[in-house]
């Protein structure tokens, strides 16, 4: 996973930056927009896929929802990284200090299949100095549109840039780089994920991520809640250097597996066996499975 974080007050291991700096790190590969099979076999074929439980069917739509949404606009904003580095080269270093990604959409409003990351200076009245469009499928040739001056930034720009920064500061101190992503506005909540990231090749992170709703005026966090128990960095490689064919992960707290399972699993391109309090699941990039009791 690429790290790109901004706005933290908390220290952060593996040579991440604080306070308003955006960083990359060079030697990870930005993930794909649509992820391939994994190499090797794809796990187990006697398994066999069960009914979801009907208390629990709503949620496990809505998880398989949000990571997809979650995988695809952090893979965006890695995409949008790479286009505007080629242009301008380290965007930090052209005084970049915050952006967000959004869902990109046509003339009528509706959701297209693009996303459009917008690039904020890191003054303290950060103005918008660039947006670049992924295109739908993570098609080649991005677009990267340069504001010459950089330009103000209106509502509701600013209010879900304060609402970034206040979910950063909210979460408990810990070691790990966060990656924020933005989720289009639920329940009148700005709905905040801070996705903890490495820069190690080859690991998967399953955890410590977290799910932060702010106020819709974006001045108040209102819950914060972790999703995961702990932090949780997996290799996708074995001792002899081979790829696994699968993860697995136990959340007892947890009744079905969340939407950041679904994104780890589309991220490590690999399927993740969860067992949670109501049984024991199979997440990959095509949904979610339920296998029943363990």
């Amino acid at each position: 996973m690429v790290v790109r974080q901004i706005g933290t007050r908390r220290g952060v291991g593996r040579g991440c930056i604080l306070a308003g700096a955006l960083i990359a790190v060079g030697c990870l590969r930005a993930p794909s927009l649509a992820p391939a099979s994994p190499s090797g076999p794809a796990g187990s074929g006697a398994e066999q896929a069960l009914p979801v439980p009907f208390d629990l069917q709503e949620g496990v739509e809505r998880a398989s929802a949000l990571g997809a949404n979650l995988f695809l606009l952090d893979a965006s904003t890695a995409l949008a990284w790479d286009a505007l580095a080629a242009r301008v080269g380290p965007p930090s270093g052209v005084g970049i200090g915050h952006y967000l990604a959004l869902i990109g959409g046509n003339e009528e409003g509706d959701p297209d299949g693009s996303v459009q990351v917008l690039f904020f200076t890191d003054e303290h009245v950060p103005r918008l100095a660039y947006r670049v469009r992924i295109r739908p499928g993570g098609e080649k040739g991005s677009e990267v549109l340069a504001l010459d001056p950089p330009g103000i930034v209106h509502e509701p720009l600013m209010t879900l840039l304060n609402a970034r920064l206040l979910a950063l500061e909210a979460i408990p101190p810990t070691t790990q780089a966060l990656n924020p992503v933005l989720m289009p506005q639920r329940n009148g909540q700005i709905v905040v994920y801070l996705l903890a990231a490495t820069q190690q090749p080859n690991v998967a992170v399953l955890g410590r991520h977290y799910r932060v709703e702010v106020s819709s005026d974006g001045t108040e966090v209102e819950t914060v809640t972790a999703l995961s128990g702990a932090e949780r960095e997996v290799p996708t490689r074995n001792s002899s250097g081979q790829r696994v064919v699968a993860l697995a992960v136990t959340d007892g707290a947890a009744e079905h597996p969340t939407e950041t399972h679904v994104f780890a699993s589309r991220m490590a391109n690999l399927p993740i066996y969860v067992t949670t309090g109501r049984g024991r699941w199979k997440v990959r990039a095509s949904g979610i499975d339920y296998l029943g009791t363990p």
